[in-house]
């Protein structure tokens, strides 16, 4: 069985998490981070360690899977992330110039 190799993170206070020369910031930085990670190019189903000091704090399965997550509306657990697009923009009739 081949096994990827995870990044090692840390964690810095409650809102700064590192790893690989990205920062994720914010109320969930390890989401942010794995955020960071995707579009610096890491593969989406690399996991990741998440230490504080000497001890690991949390474990990330791959992150893929963390980047599409965000925390609920009531702060009680995880939903996965909306996809975001622009507003949409009237078109003008063909061929009338503004």
């Amino acid at each position: 069985m081949l096994t990827k190799t995870s990044i090692h993170a840390e964690l810095s206070g409650s809102s700064v998490c590192s790893a690989a020369g990205q920062i994720g910031i914010g109320h969930a930085p390890v989401l942010a981070l794995c955020r960071e990670l995707i579009a610096a190019e890491h593969d989406p189903a690399t996991p990741v360690e998440v230490y504080r000091g000497d001890t690991v704090a949390l474990r990330i399965r791959t992150i893929g899977e963390a980047a599409a997550l965000e925390i609920n509306a009531k702060g009680t657990g995880f939903a996965v992330r909306p996809v975001r697009t622009a507003s949409p923009i009237a078109q003008n009739a063909a061929g009338l110039v503004s």
